[in-house]
């Protein structure tokens, strides 16, 4: 309340100018009444609400500011009293900027800084109400009083993603992907999807794991799935999810925004099919092991050493995140192989009416 902070900042003024006192001896006389100020000790407190006014050059912010606030810090003591020890005048300068932070804790009220002789008033530095003013003015008071900048405050975060808020899948991710249970298609190439950029994750919240569910679905519907990346159903974000023992959901893993950080000296070949290229395999080299950076589904970062088979799988879905689809590591002779199956999905997909096909 009002009252309260009346109370506080009379409090660090007594006190200000009890100090004062001690430090520099008892003025030879007392200092004029500004109109509607109370006497408190040797200091006038001027009335609630608190209006602290001054004359200034605002070519000289900083300068002037720091020239009123030791007229301000002065007020409770005459100029005759002599001269004032430095570390003094700080201590009753950091006081009387501690009783105008409960003021404007308490108050939305515009007020205007520095001096408070109603005889100086001139025009303002600083009007406004609310939260963003009492920060400008305090950034301006402790830049005064300390000789230094204060730290900008931290901008807004962003409004966080509520349950409602979708995905951000992309043009091609289809209805209630990340909302209900459906049973999402894998698309095939030559569907753009395949090949568009995938957007991190930012929100981890029941949408990303319903997402979730619903690769490992849409992936067990499949005949020899193990592994599906999101693009692969048209949502374009880095999510990809495997099972290397599709039999069991124990080894059911899901990877969010992952990142190789290393890949082994050594590599082999061997045959890999896609699901995005039905009845069609060929031999690709990859890693033996690597190493592996990512976040859960609640946004927890971790890391993992991945050998074997599931190395294997998560390069591949890997390759999925970044647009790359298996059939760009075959060599020259089996892609010429390959050609007439490539060549019937383009096809099919025109057929179908699909636009943009990303060979």
């Amino acid at each position: 309340s009002m009252s309260s902070t009346a109370t506080t900042i009379a409090s660090a003024a007594a006190a200000s100018a009890t100090l004062g006192n001690a430090m520099r001896g008892r003025c030879r006389e007392a200092p004029s009444n500004p109109p509607g100020a109370s006497m408190i000790g040797n200091a006038w407190v001027p009335a609630a609400p608190l209006q602290i006014l001054c004359r200034i050059d605002r070519r000289r912010l900083q300068y002037e500011l720091h020239k009123c606030w030791q007229r301000q810090v002065s007020h409770g003591v005459p100029s005759s009293c002599g001269r004032h020890p430095r570390w003094a005048l700080r201590s009753l300068s950091l006081l009387l900027v501690a009783s105008l932070a409960v003021l404007f804790a308490f108050s939305g009220d515009a007020w205007m800084v520095c001096g408070n002789n109603p005889r100086t008033v001139s025009r303002p530095i600083v009007h406004g109400r609310g939260w963003s003013h009492r920060l400008r003015v305090w950034d301006q008071l402790v830049s005064a009083v300390l000789g230094t900048e204060a730290p900008a405050p931290a901008p807004a975060p962003p409004p966080r993603p509520t349950p409602d808020t979708p995905l951000p899948g992309g043009p091609y991710a289809p209805p209630g992907f990340d909302k209900e249970n459906v049973d999402l298609t894998v698309v095939r190439y030559p569907h753009p999807a395949l090949r568009r950029q995938n957007q991190n994750v930012v929100a981890f919240d029941g949408r990303l794991r319903k997402l979730a569910d619903n690769l490992f679905r849409s992936m067990y519907a499949e005949d020899d799935g193990t592994g599906l990346a999101a693009p692969q159903v048209g949502v374009n974000l880095r999510v990809m999810v495997y099972n290397p023992e599709p039999g069991s959901t124990e080894s059911e893993t899901v990877f969010v925004n992952p990142k190789i950080v290393e890949y082994s000296g050594l590599a082999d070949t061997k045959s890999e099919s896609c699901l995005s290229f039905p009845k069609m395999r060929g031999p690709v080299k990859r890693a033996v092991w690597i190493k592996v950076e990512a976040v859960d589904m609640d946004g927890v970062p971790f890391k993992r050493t991945i050998r074997g088979i599931e190395a294997r799988i998560f390069q591949h879905e890997y390759d999925h995140l970044d647009g790359i689809v298996y059939v760009d590591r075959l060599a020259d002779p089996v892609i010429m192989g390959l050609q007439p199956n490539l060549d019937l999905l383009t096809e099919e997909y025109v057929k179908a009416g699909g636009t943009d096909p990303a060979t």
